[in-house]
């Protein structure tokens, strides 16, 4: 089954680089001499909590430099007066990946079409989510932008943008894919030695979002559908039905920044699904917590060995019925205002998420939080920040906190960041 489906998407992409290289030829464009743009970012930091819960994929007490360090590339090639070719890889401290690569054509005027790798535009920030030097805080406020996997897709993507005059512009952009997939390294639990690999797929996945602004402000509307599959190497939940809708403004004039964005989740999950995440929970949560029992009478490495797989697999089976329930009812929003002062702009943020959690075992997925932070401009191109954070789960349940492998509760917690940002 994995090979039929790698040569499907092996098919589908040497048809469309086919395609495209047809449209080219048939435009009677020539390619452009100008050598290829080159730009980049980096970010690096430290963050650490006052708890030994961890705090959203295993942030703790230990200061974690690897979290906020990442480095990115992005290469920009005009292949004609209405192609070019763009880009772009990220490095982290375990793996170096493409982000994007698309084709672009500019067919009339404001009309942009693109294939390829691209980001789904649902975000205020969804043009520039890793460059840290974009904005304000240290990471996005993880209320609004933890709760929704799909960051990108391989499909078919149009912006057409329509000035209105006095520097105002409307913009439509839209992607759709008809299979797309995507992995992603889960941390939880105490221990940051526990992860596992999760693999997604969207099918028939719809995005459209709808702007306008100008230089000052811009407003915007977002809704994205799609069928998710999710796979570790223990669960398997195959359709689940999201659906997800944003709205945000931004406001940045005369010194003043306002940010503010709402997201919730319209999906829907079929009965047999429910049922099976939560069979998986139970039984996972049995085993491990009699592997650990077996482990800690005998001492032995094999059982000590068997507990911590044991363990992972209890903690896949909560991701499953986590994934299962968020994809319904999950809602969360911020507000953020500052001041620039000089270089210096202070700011400070308030965040809800809530999860109504209605069948689901262990309730999780409710907070508040309120943040203070500030960012310094050293140069046009280098940043400095610094950020606290409180966070309160509410309703009894973890908020963002990990699943917690001791039985401890979930208390407040406060988060501490620092970063360097740098464009070039």
């Amino acid at each position: 089954m994995k090979q039929t489906s790698a040569r499907i998407v092996r098919t589908a992409f040497v048809a469309s680089a086919s395609c495209i290289s047809a449209l080219v030829l048939a435009s009677g464009a020539k390619a452009d001499d100008q050598p290829p743009a080159w730009h980049g970012f980096f970010t690096s930091g430290v963050a650490f909590t006052d708890t030994n819960t961890g705090y959203d994929g295993g942030l703790t007490k230990r200061a974690d430099i690897e979290r906020l360090t990442h480095l990115g590339l992005n290469i920009q090639k005009n292949l004609s007066e209405r192609w070019d070719f763009a880009a772009q890889i990220i490095a982290n401290s375990n793996t170096i990946s493409p982000d994007w690569a698309f084709v672009s054509w500019y067919p009339i005027k404001g009309l942009t079409l693109r294939i390829g790798k691209q980001k789904a535009p649902m975000w205020l920030m969804s043009d520039h989510i890793d460059v840290g030097h974009t904005y304000p805080w240290i990471a996005p406020p993880e209320e609004v932008y933890s709760f929704n996997p799909i960051k990108r897709a391989s499909g078919l993507g149009a912006t057409y943008r329509l000035n209105l005059g006095g520097g105002l512009e409307a913009v439509a952009e839209g992607l759709i894919s008809a299979n797309s997939t995507d992995t992603l390294t889960v941390t939880e639990g105490e221990s940051k030695n526990s992860s596992f690999q999760v693999k997604l797929n969207y099918r028939r996945l719809g995005v459209i979002n709808l702007a306008l602004g100008n230089e000052a402000f811009q407003v915007r509307a977002g809704y994205a559908k799609a069928a998710v599959g999710l796979k570790t190497d223990f669960y398997q939940i195959k359709n689940l039905n999201a659906g997800f809708g944003t709205v945000g403004l931004k406001v940045d004039t005369h010194g003043l920044l306002l940010l503010s964005e709402y997201a919730s989740n319209f999906g829907s999950v079929d009965q047999s699904e429910i049922n099976a995440a939560n069979a998986n929970l139970i039984a996972a949560g049995t085993t491990s917590a009699m592997a650990g029992v077996k482990a800690a009478q005998t001492g032995s490495p094999t059982d000590i060995q068997a507990a911590q797989t044991a363990g992972t697999a209890a903690e896949a089976a909560y991701l499953q019925d986590a994934a299962v329930h968020q994809m319904v009812g999950t809602h969360g929003w911020y507000a953020t205002t500052g001041y620039q002062v000089g270089p210096v702009l202070p700011f400070v943020t308030l965040a809800q998420l809530r999860n109504p959690g209605s069948s689901h075992i262990i309730n999780f997925g409710s907070q508040d939080s309120a943040s203070f932070g500030m960012k310094y401009d050293a140069n046009p191109y280098t940043d400095l920040k610094v950020q606290g954070q409180h966070v309160w789960p509410k309703n009894g349940s973890r908020g963002i906190q990990d699943a917690s492998t001791t039985g401890s509760s979930y208390k407040q917690l406060n988060v501490f960041q620092a970063a360097v940002d740098v464009a070039f």
